[in-house]
């Protein structure tokens, strides 16, 4: 199973991160600034992490406090699996839904400080049905590469939460669902429960 180092750009290079707003306010709605703001906050709450001398234990606890808080990561496992989230039995379900959420977890803070030069500029907001897309403008730290990074958040029992991230127009969730379903496809759905608990023990 690849490590899927997207996943680690897309969310760990999205909230470690230099803001410089630069969007008319007039150019948005009340809930698209809100949107904008959310994450902005989460930006801003990460860099205070990373700013604190913390045990590795310590960044542990806090950016799974702060990844679990903001990341709808059940919903986006149910997304992945796709069809086959039917085929599971009631325990395989459990299993799946609490190794996403580990596997998400460990992946993203295992990348965390290696972005912490990520620069970023928010470009416009735009609403898509139920959700606020966030566009931004981000460098990639490791190629000077800038791209456009597309979060898409939604209100979720009061709150905001990020559904998925798009970097260059390439979708966090669709990449893991093409990945996860050659997996299913090979190994069905035990084999992709033992490939994402070797992710996570790796970590």
């Amino acid at each position: 199973m690849k490590k899927y180092s997207t996943l680690g750009f897309f969310l760990a290079a999205g909230v470690i991160v230099s803001l410089a707003f630069g969007m008319p306010a007039s150019a948005a709605s009340d809930r698209e600034k809100a949107a904008a703001a959310f994450i902005e906050d989460l930006a801003e709450e990460t860099i205070s992490i990373l700013k604190k001398d913390l045990s590795d234990d310590e960044l542990q606890a806090a950016m799974t406090t702060l990844i679990e808080e903001n990341v709808a990561i059940e919903r986006i496992g149910r997304v992945v699996a796709g069809q086959y989230m039917r085929r599971m039995t009631p325990a395989q379900r459990v299993a799946y839904d609490e190794m996403y959420r580990e596997w998400v977890v460990a992946t993203v803070v295992s990348r965390f400080k290696g972005y912490a030069g990520v620069g970023w500029v928010l470009r416009n907001t735009f609403s898509r049905k139920k959700d606020i897309v966030v566009r931004t403008l981000i460098t990639d730290p490791q190629t000077d590469e800038t791209v456009n990074c597309d979060w898409r958040v939604r209100e979720l029992k009061g709150k905001f939460q990020i559904l998925d991230v798009a970097v260059a127009g390439l979708s966090m969730a669709a990449t893991q669902k093409s990945e996860f379903t050659t997996i299913l496809r090979r190994d069905g759905i035990d084999g992709l429960l033992a490939q994402l608990q070797t992710q996570i023990d790796s970590r």
